[in-house]
């Protein structure tokens, strides 16, 4: 457990962005049908970076990546370095990823696609730069926060709309704008949280793109929004209403739909530092809640898994999509828990990192993966911070893939029984990791709110 906290004066804060977009020719990630590496570039992905600095030169770091997640050993690099040139402390840096699947491998997804380390290297320098170049340009702000429910028809949860529920997802797309001081040109950014994968392009798409993000990000620029960060939240089971029919279509339907939802949120923004105490308060809070997986499956099955798959694979081209799935999921992965039956392998024990962290009235709680979407409403709903001022980032710091919620384990399927094959676990999480996260959640906004 760690906490970092300013007083009150006034709140000021810096922006930065740079290009992290990869080459072509190394390996997209996130599908993988996906047939060939990177093409190109559709459009340009970037980190885009805010520092925050109370009275008592405090800061805390919101870096949005168009990126499918980032894991544990580069953000701590990275947030060695900023802390070492800024003063950030590492706990109060958080790292957003939009979970674009048209972006390049980072180390998360290996089984999907092959790292390049050349990019990896000079993405660490990027990441890095992105905050040190926004905690260089720090000025005044004050904050304009604005709320509304987006329409049904955009997104759906894709885990219960085999339950006759698509509608269960969190509807709340919340904007924050931060405003320059008086005499200054435009905001100086605006953030905007919502929760949805970004796989409107699907996997037919080999150009490096943000996803639905890019076309959002342009549409609110074009109307003065000023540069626009995009905080992805718990979409772990929410993915864009047209799923079944993917394309660059579906892809820019979807950013100007959130687009306009965003800005009809910015169009009854209030500026709520003048009623709010604390208002430059920059609080940052972390903690460790440990993952237990599920029963592994046993010897027996294990090897009826095996079977099957050299079966599956028999039938299957070598090289094609469904060869290098049936490898990872019914091959590499029966293999493993046979090594961990007989062999010297241990399972893993993952501790997943909760952070929060605050500037002024506004708290944002990062958490590590594909967080089913009724943990993120559960952590707003009982957040101390009154509402909108919660925002949830999913995909944050680490990726230790799917936390499904309790319901979600009696249907099965892709996100509670297989996923965890492609982040390289030997099960799923058990049902109360969702738990485990919300508490820590929980425990974390206690901490920054009581910060003064």
């Amino acid at each position: 457990m760690a906490m970092t906290n300013s007083g009150i004066g006034p709140l000021r804060a810096g922006y930065a962005a740079l290009d992290i977009t990869p080459p072509a020719g190394i390996d997209l990630t996130g599908f993988i049908a996906r047939r060939g590496p990177c093409t190109g570039v559709l459009d340009p992905l970037e980190a885009r970076a805010l520092v925050f600095e109370g009275a008592r030169a405090r800061r805390a770091a919101l870096v949005t990546c168009d990126l499918i997640g980032l894991g544990r050993h580069m953000v701590a690099r990275v947030r060695r370095r900023v802390a070492a040139a800024t003063g950030i402390a590492p706990e109060a840096q958080l790292f957003n990823c939009s979970h674009t699947h048209s972006g390049p491998e980072t180390g998360v997804l290996t089984t999907i696609g092959i790292p390049d380390p050349a990019y990896l290297a000079g993405l660490e320098d990027r990441l890095a730069g992105s905050v040190i170049e926004a905690a260089r340009a720090l000025e005044p702000v004050r904050l304009r926060i604005g709320t509304v429910d987006v329409s049904p028809g955009l997104v759906l949860n894709r885990v219960y709309r085999r339950a006759g529920r698509p509608e269960a997802y969190d509807p709340q797309l919340t904007v924050v704008r931060l405003e320059r001081a008086a005499g200054q040109a435009g905001p100086l950014a605006t953030i905007v949280a919502f929760a949805c994968h970004a796989v409107a392009l699907g996997s037919g798409e080999r150009g490096a793109s943000a996803d639905y993000v890019a076309p959002l990000r342009t549409h609110l620029e074009a109307a003065g929004a000023g540069p626009v960060l995009y905080v992805n939240g718990c979409g772990g089971d929410v993915n864009p209403a047209g799923m079944d029919a993917r394309g660059r279509e579906a892809r820019d339907a979807l950013g100007l739909g959130l687009a306009q939802a965003a800005l009809a949120a910015l169009g009854q923004a209030v500026d709520v530092e003048a009623s709010t105490g604390g208002a430059a308060t920059v609080a940052a809070a972390q903690e460790w809640a440990p993952l237990r997986l599920q029963r592994l499956r046993s010897p027996g099955e294990a090897s009826k898994l095996l079977a099957a798959g050299k079966e599956r694979l028999s039938r299957e081209a070598p090289g094609s999509p469904g060869y290098r799935g049936t490898m990872v999921t019914h091959i590499d992965y029966p293999l493993r828990l046979l090594r961990l039956h007989y062999g010297n392998e241990q399972p893993p024990v993952v501790t997943a990192e909760v952070q929060a962290i605050r500037f002024g009235p506004v708290a944002v709680v990062a958490l590590p993966g594909e967080i089913f979407s009724s943990l993120g409403r559960t952590i707003k709903r009982t957040s101390p911070f009154a509402a909108p001022r919660t925002l949830v980032a999913g995909w944050s710091n680490d990726n230790v893939g799917y936390v499904p919620d309790r319901d979600a384990y009696p249907l099965g399927g892709y996100e509670v029984d297989s996923a965890s094959r492609y982040y390289g676990f030997p099960a799923g999480w058990a049902p109360e990791a969702g738990d485990t996260l919300v508490a820590a959640a929980r425990r974390a906004l206690d901490q920054v709110v009581r910060a003064t």
